[in-house]
């Protein structure tokens, strides 16, 4: 943070420099900084490590948007609540951060705990069983994690979802490097005929997920207005958009390759980000405490 701000107080036009061509021309700032015109740009890596912070600090600090406050009546007007119900959907793919965890429990098929009330219960339960059928050291970490976490919910259920919030959005911030260290891994593969150093890939997508951050810094606001689902979607589409223009323009394949290898690197992208999802879920039960 400290060297961004440093970039930006002492800029001299940096900061448009940057934003400008990153958003509106897609791919050319790689291709800038690809043939060694940086300076007059800001630190690729800098600039996504401040907009990772960014996004995930308006995530937590915005309050709840229009349509919480008409649905809940004067009491939520003075309520801030941690994070809007859409934007809680579009990141977890949940309704809520409890109701995503019940789901892992159930999953991860530990119905011999969900039986017992306390630790203590699975415990002595454990202890009269015969050794050799006794829960295994990490089937008994999951399920005494998962009781701990049943004794939150049931003792304040608004509580623990919103600690299990911010623990969730917390992890999601790291998730952003999967993205960028999975992104240029697929693009290794796919064009591995250029023989290309990996350092290419990784600022072709440094730079996408700062776009991509930018993008949803302003689905944040763009929710605040009328008709907000209709700009939410070009929003949607134009980050789609940017995505395929700019593998065209930095690897210059002809348009149906590139489409090809967009839907391929897509596929990948939301295997792996649902995995990291799930694992973000997991955690969170884990670190959840009363």
């Amino acid at each position: 943070m400290k060297h961004f701000f440093e970039d930006i107080t002492h800029y001299d036009g940096k900061l448009w420099k940057t934003v400008h061509p990153l958003l509106t021309q897609p791919g050319v700032l790689t291709q800038h900084f690809l043939a060694g015109k940086r300076v007059s740009h800001l630190n690729p890596v800098r600039m996504f490590i401040f907009l990772n912070f960014i996004f995930f600090f308006l995530v937590l600090s915005l309050p709840s948007n229009r349509s919480d406050e008409e649905t809940q009546g004067p009491t939520a007007l003075t309520e801030n609540k941690p994070l809007k119900d859409s934007v809680l959907r579009e990141i977890r793919g949940a309704d809520s951060v409890v109701s995503q965890e019940v789901k892992i429990g159930k999953a991860m098929s530990l119905h011999s705990s969900l039986s017992y009330n306390t630790v203590a219960e699975y415990d002595s339960a454990q202890q009269a069983l015969p050794y050799g059928k006794r829960d295994g050291k990490v089937k008994r970490l999951l399920s005494v994690k998962w009781i701990s976490f049943l004794q939150v919910v049931k003792k304040d259920p608004r509580q623990a979802e919103e600690k299990a919030t911010e623990i969730f959005l917390h992890n999601s911030a790291k998730l952003t490097f999967l993205f960028i260290i999975i992104c240029s891994l697929m693009l290794n593969l796919l064009y591995w005929r250029r023989h290309l150093f990996m350092v290419n890939h990784a600022m072709f997508s440094i730079h996408l997920a700062c776009t991509f951050l930018l993008l949803s810094v302003a689905m944040l606001f763009v929710s605040y207005l009328p008709f907000d689902g209709y700009l939410l979607l070009l929003l949607f589409l134009y980050g789609n958009y940017y995505f395929y223009r700019a593998m065209r323009v930095v690897y210059g394949q002809s348009r149906s390759k590139t489409a090809l290898k967009f839907i391929i690197i897509n596929i990948f992208l939301l295997l792996g980000m649902s995995f990291g999802f799930l694992m973000n879920a997991l955690l969170t039960m884990m670190s959840l405490k009363g």
